[in-house]
């Protein structure tokens, strides 16, 4: 089995909870199903949650089931058959398309779009298929959503917006720059008032922390705690981030240092 590194935990999370009210079973399987591991993690897991009373009770529609590949029938087939379920939500309120987005299925996507699939129908915590799509293994569903008309601006119970899904996972800008392009809020601050600038720092992400900055993204906006992009610079050791926020002219005296050692982050 595959080792489990034990880290510092960031201080919030960017993760995309279908449910806070599932059970670890369920999430155990909404994280297989949304295709969040690799492969062979994949098969580790579908092995420890071996499960399928679990699958029922997650209620999917026939739709769902063939986006989760649960079922190899046609989906181009059954959609033209049942076009007015293209929309239908499972037990946990997710559309086919979210789901499709999340494991990267571009051609499913596409596909239900293409069939009238509504790309801003989000799960009861808030959660789009275009935050799934910016969490997703690949980046190339994100154009084909915004090209339908995904909300590029909603945000989900902790205030975070498809930027900050981006920004939580990626240094790859085929994930920043079609967000930014429609015109994604580079200063969008969650309720703790992190930015997509401050999550690719903690997260060490330092091409996207420069396209952020490059477009508009505030180097000294604080949180409701004081701490700024450069203070989780320092906290996190990203010296690259260090060195070009300096560059940025950052003024690193001014920190307080209880802030550092208080952090959440410090192990």
């Amino acid at each position: 089995m595959a080792e489990i590194n034990c880290k510092c935990i960031t201080p919030y999370s960017f993760k995309a909870v279908t449910d806070l009210n599932s059970s670890s079973l369920e999430w155990a399987w909404a994280k297989i199903l949304g295709g969040v591991y690799d492969q062979e993690t994949q098969v580790e897991m579908e092995q420890l949650f071996n499960d399928r009373d679990c699958l029922e009770e997650m209620r999917f529609p026939p739709l769902h089931r063939l986006v989760l590949g649960l079922d190899k029938s046609s989906l181009e087939e059954h959609l033209v058959n049942s076009r007015g379920q293209v929309d239908s939500v499972d037990g946990s309120g997710r559309t086919a398309l979210s789901w499709a987005a999340q494991r990267g299925m571009t051609y499913a996507v596409t596909t239900l779009l293409r069939y009238g699939a509504n790309p801003n129908i989000n799960t009861p915590n808030g959660h789009s298929p275009l935050m799934f799509a910016s969490e997703a293994r690949n980046p190339d569903s994100i154009r084909p959503l915004l090209g339908a008309g995904a909300n590029v601006a909603q945000y989900d119970v902790e205030g975070q917006t498809a930027l900050h899904y981006a920004a939580g996972h990626w240094d790859d800008l085929a994930y920043y720059e079609p967000l930014v392009e429609y015109g994604s809020d580079v200063n969008w601050p969650t309720i703790p008032r992190l930015t997509p600038l401050t999550t690719v720092i903690i997260e060490g992400h330092n091409k996207a922390m420069k396209y952020l900055v490059a477009n508009g993204a505030d180097v000294n906006m604080k949180g409701h705690d004081g701490r700024s992009p450069g203070f989780y610079a320092v906290e996190y050791n990203n010296h690259a981030a260090i060195q070009f926020l300096q560059d940025s002219g950052v003024d690193f005296r001014g920190y307080n240092a209880y802030l550092l050692l208080s952090s959440p982050g410090r192990c």
